[in-house]
């Protein structure tokens, strides 16, 4: 019974941090955006897009860069915030030192976890902020709104929910048992 509260305990502050660090990831670029949001309402923009053909194409460059941090963030959801990839850095790490306590395999998957996620927290936060930028050069608001949306969804989409965590220590223990077993 005391191993499985080490586990829950490790799990929890885990979940705990990593909800921190997420707010962290939200707030700077929501905070840069509501700025840029008051400005736009209280101040009259002296340029507009349609005015002038070269903001046209910074408008486009805009759009391409949105469009790969979006594309990018999907491929890394979809590589490494998955059951699957939870499997093989488990496997990997027991792979590579049986001998490893579950605390210590626990606290070196979730520290991979981290790097993951903080990537594709970045990647919306960027995201936000191309729209910002874009708002900054052109004073055009239209696209900061878009790009504010998208990266809020894509932020709220990979929040960092405890069930995304609650099986990990299960799967550590049976491939611990299953390479055990191999080696026997």
């Amino acid at each position: 019974m005391k191993k499985q509260e080490a586990i829950e305990n490790i799990t929890q502050t885990f979940v705990r941090q990593i909800k921190t660090t997420w707010q962290i990831f939200f707030l700077i670029p929501v905070f840069l955006y509501l700025l840029s949001m008051l400005h736009s309402f209280l101040i009259q923009p002296p340029l507009r897009i349609s005015d002038i053909t070269i903001l046209k194409n910074i408008d486009l460059l805009s759009f391409f860069i949105a469009l790969i941090l979006a594309l990018w963030i999907f491929r890394l959801k979809r590589k490494y915030l998955s059951a699957r990839y939870s499997h093989r850095v488990t496997e990997d790490a027991l792979q590579t030192r049986s001998e490893i306590s579950l605390e210590d395999i626990l606290q070196q998957i979730f520290s991979t976890l981290t790097e993951k996620m903080r990537l594709v927290w970045a990647l919306g936060g960027l995201l936000i902020l191309d729209g910002v930028i874009f708002y900054w050069v052109t004073y055009s608001s239209r696209n900061m709104h878009l790009y504010f949306i998208i990266g809020v969804f894509s932020l709220f989409l990979n929040y960092p929910r405890r069930e995304l965590f609650a099986d990990i220590p299960l799967f550590v223990m049976d491939a611990r048992k299953r390479i055990r077993e191999e080696g026997e």
